[in-house]
């Protein structure tokens, strides 16, 4: 009687083998799908947070914007303290009095990842933070507005 299915011991282990490549590539897909939803569901917390800091910014007269903001650390709501931190940069537009460029920057805690360059989450640009050589920090989540004096 003729077998119609015979394997060698290498066959099955062959097999064997590279069905635990696949489940393998699979759990690691799963595993980064997780990291990167997470990544996504903070970064759109964070915007929408530079959104508000914004806004109340823009609430403020325009004569207190500098005094009161320039190099304001603050804390993100919807993180803890030692998750993300805000920070915003107020310079004058080309030397204007009536021009300020305005920069929230947020740098947060996202699974293992720190997102932008203020790596300890203190809000202070330290030695080696500052990846670029811009002299600030930046981040992904930064949104920037001019604000023009109203008189």
């Amino acid at each position: 009687m003729r077998r119609l299915f015979s394997f060698t011991l290498l066959e099955v282990c062959l097999a064997i083998f590279i069905f635990i490549l696949t489940l393998a590539g699979l759990l690691l897909f799963y595993l980064n799908s997780q990291e990167f939803g997470e990544i996504f569901s903070s970064t759109l917390r964070a915007l929408w947070e530079a959104q508000k800091m914004l806004e109340m910014i823009r609430g403020t007269p325009f004569s207190s914007i500098y005094a009161t903001y320039n190099n304001h650390i603050f804390d993100v709501s919807g993180f803890t303290s030692y998750e993300a931190k805000g920070i915003v940069y107020v310079e004058k537009e080309g030397g204007r009095n009536d021009l300020l460029r305005v920069r929230v920057v947020i740098c947060f805690r996202a699974g293992r990842r720190i997102i932008g360059e203020d790596l300890d989450l203190d809000g202070i640009l330290d030695a080696g933070e500052d990846v670029n050589g811009n002299g600030r920090i930046d981040s992904p989540v930064e949104l920037v507005t001019l604000v023009t004096s109203r008189y």
